[in-house]
């Protein structure tokens, strides 16, 4: 790199170029190079970038900046940007070119070019992703991955928080996070399978919303897609570096369920309230919540235990 090694005397076994002129001037002058440019990660396991694909595909010069602008349009970097949660399809917003799954939003984008594709734009790109993606054995309008192209557990923890539609499973309920007023809009399910938004939304995310979704459009109502849990993938299989209240969770089961099979941390049973601890967390945050804990040490044995509870008040416990 520039800076690294001595103009002089190494100079001289450098042939004159552009790149001799920069090291030249680097060293008569001190400076620094900064990298403030984000690193770029792929999301799941047997995930890929979408340029890297269409190129390997055969695509070239203008068909391939095509390309790249619908994808820019997408706000999409990878595969995982734009298949359902299962990672088994391509969404159907994205093979649309509608959106994408929200994952990349956190970048600065160029502006999409304004108005609808007209269909050449949308020829082009679904005939990027049949080729590279999408298995050529279903219908003319099939959105399923080939085998050796679907992704699996996630490798990137940050997707939990920026995924935006979870689908409650036992209130037959999606929540759909609406950006701008920071509230979760609600979608109910009719007796057609279908889901409509109803006049009502949330200001935070039940815990009952533990499965991630993406949605079909059916005019205004909405179709659930291939909805699955969580399930991040360990990059480190050492337990005793895996600090499980560095992740996000779904919801707190989950959470504590990681912390009990986590050697690093000491916690050998937990029961929570039957409502899933609401009530606690709202008394946390208006200041009302009450904690009570004991514990004890033998010297002789050299072991000790303890517990704690905590409840909505000093003067209410809690339904087990």
């Amino acid at each position: 790199a520039i800076g690294e090694t001595p103009y002089e005397p190494f100079e001289a076994y450098v042939t004159p170029c552009w790149y001799k002129t920069i090291w030249k001037f680097g060293s008569e002058h001190p400076l620094a190079i900064h990298e403030n440019y984000p690193d770029v990660h792929l999301l799941r396991e047997g995930d890929q970038f979408l340029m890297q694909a269409f190129v390997t595909g055969g695509f070239r010069g203008r068909e391939l900046c095509w390309l790249n602008t619908m994808r820019m349009a997408l706000k999409a970097i990878s595969l995982a940007d734009i298949v359902t949660a299962d990672g088994r399809a391509i969404t159907q917003q994205a093979y649309l070119l509608k959106h994408s799954n929200g994952l990349r939003d956190v970048f600065d984008w160029p502006r999409a070019p304004p108005g609808a594709w007209d269909d050449d734009f949308a020829l082009l790109w679904r005939q990027a992703l049949k080729k590279c993606f999408i298995s050529p054995f279903g219908v003319q309008h099939s959105r399923v991955l080939l085998p050796q192209r679907r992704l699996r557990r996630w490798t990137e923890c940050s997707v939990l928080n920026n995924w935006n539609w979870f689908f409650a499973e036992e209130e037959r309920r999606i929540y759909c996070f609406c950006k701008y007023m920071k509230r979760w809009n609600i979608y109910v399910h009719d007796n057609r399978g279908k889901y409509c938004l109803s006049a009502f939304s949330a200001d935070t995310l039940p815990l009952a919303a533990n499965q991630l979704v993406t949605l079909a459009h059916r005019g205004t109502q909405r179709v659930p897609e291939c909805p699955r849990h969580w399930a991040q993938c360990q990059l480190d299989q050492d337990p005793n570096s895996y600090n499980p209240m560095d992740e996000s969770t779904p919801c707190i089961q989950a959470f504590f369920d990681g912390l009990l099979q986590s050697p690093r941390i000491l916690l050998d049973k937990c029961i929570l309230p039957s409502d899933g601890g609401e009530a606690i967390a709202q008394a946390i945050a208006s200041g009302t919540a009450a904690a009570v804990s004991d514990g004890s040490f033998d010297d002789k044995r050299q072991a000790g235990s303890s517990a704690f509870i905590i409840a909505p008040s000093k003067d209410k416990g809690v339904e087990l």
